[in-house]
């Protein structure tokens, strides 16, 4: 099946990307040297495009009070300009997205939430809405999604005061762009989310502005690194958000919402059976998803995200694991690779 290519492509291409498959999107990987990409997004910021985004808008005069009902997060008091990471989920409290909420106006928001989530987040936000003055729209064709991600990111986009801007909070750039504080992937980050016909003036512009360019393998280094999970690779919709260590996402006292009696007996009363872990390996190469870890011969959990760590110099994984094997410094075993549960994140090099 040929891949889904974002319009920004051929300008990446120029810059000397080197493609790979993301979520049935073509992504760059790199731009020839992607310790050099990662270095950017450590030390200055990198530019990235992200391909295959959902973009969920609503609208209505009961759009906030239905996002409040449907969603883990506390909506109801988000003023324009403002944002909160949140997750659907069904009745049994696993995931069905981890996604951004931002209030574009008094009644509108714009839900963004990652490329494995691209096909259903509208349907499922959409599936209770009966009576209520709530429109749902798929967006997710006509607005692209760029990063800025690095300790200098916020000095690429001088002149919009983002020193002011909270994490997940948002200024617009123009009446159409939208720059949301975002620190995605654990170093201070920015979303701009624009039309898909302006995407390329855009991207010149930031392009002019940044250290450089920065592909998927730098990013998900980095990522892995702060520890963070993506919905698609670290979970999905067996998840429940208390497994991926998402607790702070969720608001226990504002309400129902789906699966609410789920997560908060699990909060409560006891403890997840699984819970993410991070785990360094012996060896050069990162171990593949879905890699099994062993207690002996009994399968205690499996890696769901794997990278080199230029910061520990050897691989370093997320995975899911047993509760009972969660505690830094276990051993377990991956087709007879030593794997140690390692504390996240991990502090770079000086």
């Amino acid at each position: 099946m040929a891949l889904k290519c974002q319009s920004l492509s051929e300008r990446e291409r120029s810059e000397g990307a080197r493609f790979v498959e993301w979520f049935g999107w073509q992504a760059a990987a790199d731009f020839g040297d992607w310790l050099s990409e990662y270095d950017l997004v450590r030390s200055g910021c990198g530019l990235s495009v992200l391909p295959g985004m959902a973009c969920v808008r609503t609208a209505g005069q009961d759009a906030r009070d239905y996002l409040h009902r449907r969603l883990t997060a506390t909506i109801s008091r988000l003023s324009p300009g403002e944002g909160t990471r949140a997750a659907l989920l069904t009745g049994e409290g696993r995931m069905l997205a981890d996604c951004l909420v931002l209030c574009t106006g008094a009644t509108e928001f714009l839900l963004v939430a990652p490329p494995a989530c691209a096909a259903t987040l509208a349907s499922h936000v959409e599936r209770y809405v009966i009576r209520e003055d709530c429109t749902v729209e798929n967006q997710s064709d006509h607005l692209a999604v760029l990063s800025l991600d690095g300790p200098a990111a916020s000095d690429c986009l001088t002149g919009l005061k983002l020193e002011t801007v909270g994490r997940h909070a948002f200024l617009r750039e123009n009446p159409s762009a939208l720059v949301v504080r975002t620190d995605s992937l654990g170093v201070q980050g920015y979303y701009v989310i624009v039309p898909m016909a302006d995407a390329p003036a855009v991207w010149e512009n930031l392009r002019s502005r940044v250290g450089g360019l920065c592909g998927l393998t730098a990013r998900e280094t980095v990522r892995v690194e702060s520890g963070i999970p993506l919905y698609g690779r670290d979970m999905d919709e067996t998840t429940i958000p208390l497994e991926a260590g998402l607790e702070a996402i969720i608001d226990f006292n504002k309400g129902c919402f789906p699966g609410q009696e789920i997560v908060a007996r699990m909060r409560n009363l006891g403890h997840p059976a699984k819970v993410m872990v991070g785990l360094r390996f012996d060896g050069e190469n990162p171990p593949p998803p879905t890699t099994a870890l062993a207690d002996g011969a009994t399968i205690v959990g499996r890696v769901t995200s794997g990278v080199w760590s230029p910061a520990l110099g050897s691989p370093l994984a997320l995975a899911t694991v047993k509760w009972a094997y969660r505690e830094t410094g276990t051993n377990l075993r991956a087709n007879g690779r030593q794997a140690t549960v390692w504390s996240l994140p991990v502090t770079p090099r000086p």
